[in-house]
Order: C-alpha cells, then structure tokens, then sequence
C-alpha cells in the first residue's frame, strides 16, 4: 500500500501478493517499489499505478529487499540463506548468486551502502557481515552486537545514517550502534524486550526509537540508553520504526494493521513526560489501486 508521507492519505495498493509481505522499499526517485514476502517472491512494482512489472521466484520466504542506489540492481535475501542481485534492466535473467559457505542463517536484512559497492548483511545468528561487491565475498563481519540470549530472532532492522556512517542495529534485545568505517561496536543497549525495529533521529543523532514485542514505541537517548518517551497505541507488535528525513515526525507500523504517524518534540531527558503526539493513525487495509 503506498499512502502521502505527510497526509498518511490512501494513494493506491499493490495487489499480487500471496503471502505475508515482509519487506517493501522505493527505489531513490519514487517511481518503482519492491516488495519481498512470504509467498516465497519479490515484485517489482510501478509505483505510479500500481501495476506488477515483474515478479521473482525464490525458493522459500523473501525477507528483505533493497535498491542498490547506484545501479539498477535489487538485492533480495530470506530463508534461502543467500543473497540475490537481479539487474533490473534485464529482470529475466539469473541472478548473480552470494553465497557463504556452510552457512545456512535465516537472512533478516540487507542494506546498500551509498556507494553501492557494498552491502550489508543483518541474519538471525546475528552476526553483521559486510559484502563486498566488486569480488562477491564478504570483507568483514562483526559479532558481539548482543550478549544475552543467543537464542532470540537475530538482527531483525538496519537502519544506516550517510552523514555520520553509524549503523543502528535492532538485533535480539538489544539496539547497537556500529561505526561502519572502522567496523567496530560503538556501543549496545539491552532493552530487556525483543526489539523489531529501530531508527536513529536523521539530524542530530542525539535519540533513538525502538519497538517490538511489548506493542509500544519508545524513545532512548543514544548515549545512555536512557528511556525518555513512551508512546501507547498499537495494540499488536511493533514491526518498522523511521523518523521522517527532517526528524520532526515519526512513522510506526505494527501487527494491529494501523500505521501512526507521531509528531517528535526534542524531550526533557531528565523525564519520561510524552511530549510527543500521535498526529494520525491509518488502518492498513482500503480499496485497490
């Protein structure tokens, strides 16, 4: 479903789906969407009227989906435990194939770099790997990013900020922060809850928002940890969390098929007093495109 990012108004659906959709992205100039899902496909949709451009065949469940913003390539990953590159221009043909010998991890997210050289990897051990497109190998990877239960879902968001090249890692209980250029954990807050979601504020960096399995949507201090604001209103678990580019509002949706666009106030830290407020909320389900 594409709907106005300031209105939260209905646009238009995108039907074709047989399964849980896990994953939907826009490529960089809004004019083409891709979506991953539990009908063990992605699509390539128009996002201007909805109709299905192609449609990809997996094997088993598409996690994730991403638009290199370089090229006119997708990168798609799942249940398969591989990653697959299907250059768009020429959607019929085979995908170039990563793969990583014996490993068979669930691959939860995947996530290009700016440059579009490089990509990286969330899976349900969670370890953080670092793709290196121009010899198809991995180039780095970092484990440590939890260190409670090993047994929780792994890294289940990424979420990257160009300007200070920190990822934000929403992996078990935790949300970690790692500096992408040096690959190192700069540092991880265990939130005592299994986390779905999490996105840093774009401007300042100073908070961060995290949601999962409690149905409410939190906001932290980067540094502390510290929990500042609590906001109720979903009543199903939290999935995706992501501040508006200029970081005034925020936008979560969860398993209660709504989406609430929330308006963001910088808060008091010496206080969890909600200073923000929820400016829509919008049910998921509308007529077809």
């Amino acid at each position: 479903m594409l709907r106005d990012g300031i209105t939260g108004d209905w646009i238009g659906t995108f039907e074709g789906h047989q399964g849980a959709v896990w994953s939907a992205k826009l490529d960089s100039q809004a004019i083409r969407a891709a979506t991953g899902s539990a009908d063990s496909t992605a699509r390539l949709w128009n996002a201007l009227n909805g109709d299905c451009m192609h449609t990809f065949e997996h094997k088993r469940v598409v996690r994730t989906v991403d638009f290199c913003p370089t090229a006119n390539v997708l990168a798609t990953g799942g249940y398969e435990a591989i990653v697959r590159l299907y250059n768009l221009e020429k959607p019929t043909l085979d995908p170039t194939v990563l793969s990583i010998p014996n490993f068979n991890s669930r691959i939860k997210k995947l996530l290009w770099a700016p440059d579009g050289r490089t990509l990286y990897m969330g899976s349900e051990d969670g370890v953080l790997r670092q793709w290196d497109l121009s010899t198809g190998k991995i180039a780095r990877d970092l484990t440590g990013l939890f260190s409670h239960d090993p047994t929780k879902s792994g890294i289940n968001d990424m979420e990257l900020n160009p300007h200070d090249h920190t990822l934000t890692i929403a992996v078990g209980e935790h949300v970690s922060f790692v500096d992408t250029n040096s690959f190192t954990l700069l540092r991880s807050h265990h939130l005592g809850r299994e986390i779905e979601t999490a996105s840093r504020h774009p401007v300042h960096g100073k908070t961060y928002l995290a949601g999962g399995s409690d149905v409410w949507v939190r906001l932290y201090d980067t540094e502390t940890g510290n929990e500042l604001l609590t906001q109720k209103g979903h009543h199903g678990k939290v999935h995706c969390l992501r501040f508006s580019p200029s970081g005034s509002t925020y936008t979560s949706g969860a398993d209660d098929a709504t989406i609430r666009m929330w308006r963001y106030d910088e808060p008091n830290r010496s206080s969890n007093n909600d200073k923000s407020s929820n400016i829509s909320t919008t049910t998921t389900t509308s007529s077809s495109h």
